[in-house]
This record gives C-alpha cells, sequence and structure tokens, in this order.
C-alpha cells in the first residue's frame, strides 16, 4: 500500500509543478513532464481497485484495523486525482480553451486513465512498462479487450467524472462559503 501511495502521488506531483498560472508550456524538460503526468496519472485512482485485498483481509478477521487503513489509502489516491485533473483543467482554461473541448478532454481522459487502471490490474502492466516495453503492453491489453472490458472502461471512467466532479463541487462550496460567496468562478 505505501508503494502504490507514493505511485499516486507522483502524478500530483507533476501537476503541482506543471499546471501553475505562470507555467510556460514549452521546453523539453516541460513536456517530459507532461509525458510522465499522463503515464502516472493512472496510478492515483488505481489504488481504489486494491479493495480486492480488502476482501482478502476480512476473511482473516482484521476488517476494522484494515479498512481504516484502506480508507486513508483509497482517500490519497482519490484526491492525488481529482487535484491533478482540477489542476490540467484549469491550466487549460487559462490557456483559453473553451469550455466544451475541456469537457470533452476530461472525458477523454477518464477514459484513458480507466483503461490505464484496468491494464494495470488486469493485465498487469506498470506504469513504466509503456516506456520500457509498449509493444508488449498495447499486444497484451488487446487480448483481454472485450465487450465486458469496454463496459468495464465505461463504468470506472463515469465512476471517476462522478467522484472528481463531485470533489471539485464540493470544494468550490467550500471556497464560497469561507468567501463569504464571492469566490471567483
Amino acid at each position: 500500500m505505501v508503494w502504490n501511495s507514493f505511485l499516486a502521488l507522483v502524478p500530483l506531483a507533476a501537476a503541482l509543478a506543471l499546471f501553475r498560472p505562470a507555467t510556460r508550456a514549452e521546453g523539453v524538460a516541460w513536456w517530459t513532464g507532461l509525458g510522465l503526468f499522463f503515464v502516472m496519472l493512472p496510478n492515483a485512482p488505481y489504488v481504489l481497485t486494491d479493495v480486492v485485498h480488502l476482501v482478502d483481509t476480512a476473511h482473516h478477521g482484521l476488517l476494522i484495523r484494515e479498512a481504516v487503513a484502506y480508507t486513508a489509502f483509497f482517500a490519497v489516491g482519490t484526491l492525488a486525482y481529482t487535484i491533478s485533473v482540477a489542476r490540467l483543467m484549469a491550466f487549460l482554461r487559462t490557456r483559453g480553451m473553451p469550455a466544451t473541448p475541456r469537457l470533452v478532454a476530461e472525458v477523454a481522459l477518464h477514459t484513458v486513465v480507466a483503461i490505464g487502471v484496468l491494464i494495470g490490474r488486469y493485465a498487469r502492466f506498470n506504469s513504466w512498462d509503456l516506456g520500457l516495453r509498449p509493444g508488449r503492453v498495447v499486444l497484451d491489453s488487446l487480448g483481454w479487450a472485450s465487450p465486458r472490458a469496454l463496459v468495464a472502461v465505461a463504468l470506472l471512467a463515469g465512476g471517476l467524472a462522478v467522484v472528481t466532479t463531485t470533489l471539485r463541487c464540493a470544494a468550490h462550496g467550500v471556497r464560497l462559503g469561507l468567501a463569504g460567496g464571492q469566490a471567483r468562478r
């Protein structure tokens, strides 16, 4: 769980470094960081799939202690993903991308991330395998593609969209409350 939590924080660190208002989207370092961000982003919500281990733990009578640990673990992954996506979308907005293309980009991002999460969980590849063995990742992943897998991708992408939107709306509501109803939109 510690390793997966660390991996969940990598895209957050990249998002915080890359998607600042004053950032200029240019140069090899920035584009390399962007590639790292996209390759590592599925690691943040991937932690949610580790619930399968909690079920195994329940059979051994360790449910309450482990449930607390997994709740913290899931919160790290969920918040890292939500903040990362929010930073990217805010960056695109400040770069002048209209709302509809941003929405399409976000839906596409959730879908690609869902595919990455499922490749990690079922095809058992790591993020770095995409750089080390891209052909193997693509060919092996296509082997598990099926109508059932498409449903899983759609459900996971939809779940990611709902969770991130809900958390972002909640954060906006908190900002409004703290600012006395005058938060910047």
